[in-house]
């Protein structure tokens, strides 16, 4: 998710980007932010596409919020906009540009938290990611790149759709507790989680991964699980 900030004032971009990476640090989210301090060098960057989250401030110099905002609307008539103001008698003009939202400055940790919750429910490309700890040292993977967890001693095995292990000292039970809210990850026996995404086919038990991997299906949960493959696939159509 690319995030950018222009505000002429130095202090509040830089606390409104701190604000920012500390909720991206405690949600998992793999972000990059862009901050402006000049209209000029944000439109002068700016592309249909560039960003997800347009953080403006209103007040600023000759070119205010709502210019740059005017300028935004007719390269990318989408974007999501977040004006950030001293001041809400400015709104009725800055929502003319269907602005997702507002955040009154100084902007606060709640308000921000509030914000990117909002704005991460309503944005269908989120990408968060695990950390996991391989041979003592960080390791981030996006959701998307697992393909499937599963159990191997005292330890857990992750691999991703290239076929790269990473093992660490992670349980299943605290990967699944990061992974609840994502409906693409399915059990499918004791100490074995795929992603459905990777999913080739179920034959005679075996679940067969894109890459022709093969794992075990629990036998007595057969029904229910080829059901919740079948209800995810139907879901994203």
């Amino acid at each position: 998710m690319n995030i950018a900030i222009l505000d002429d004032e130095k202090i509040s971009c830089m606390q409104l980007q701190a604000l920012v990476k500390r909720y991206a640090t405690e949600h998992n989210l793999e972000i990059t932010i862009e901050s402006y301090t000049e209209p000029e060098s944000f439109l002068s960057h700016f592309e249909a596409g560039r960003y997800t989250i347009i953080f403006l401030d209103i007040y600023m110099g000759d070119i205010s919020g709502l210019d740059v905002a005017e300028s935004i609307r007719k390269i990318e008539p989408d974007a999501m906009i977040i004006f950030c103001t001293t001041s809400v008698d400015s709104m009725p003009q800055a929502f003319r540009f269907h602005a997702f939202d507002y955040v009154v400055k100084p902007a606060k940790p709640d308000r921000i938290n509030q914000l990117l919750d909002d704005a991460t429910n309503v944005l269908p490309t989120v990408e968060r990611y695990i950390t996991l700890s391989v041979n003592r040292q960080k390791v981030n993977l996006k959701y998307s790149d697992i393909a499937v967890a599963s159990t191997s001693g005292h330890y857990l095995d992750v691999t991703d759709g290239s076929g790269n292990v990473y093992t660490s000292r992670m349980t299943l039970s605290q990967l699944l507790e990061q992974l609840q809210d994502d409906g693409r990850f399915l059990s499918i026996n004791k100490g074995i989680i795929v992603n459905m995404d990777y999913i080739r086919a179920i034959e005679d038990g075996i679940c067969i991964l894109q890459d022709n991997s093969q794992y075990p299906v629990k036998i007595r949960e057969l029904t229910q699980i080829n059901q919740a493959i079948s209800d995810y696939r139907f879901s994203k159509e």
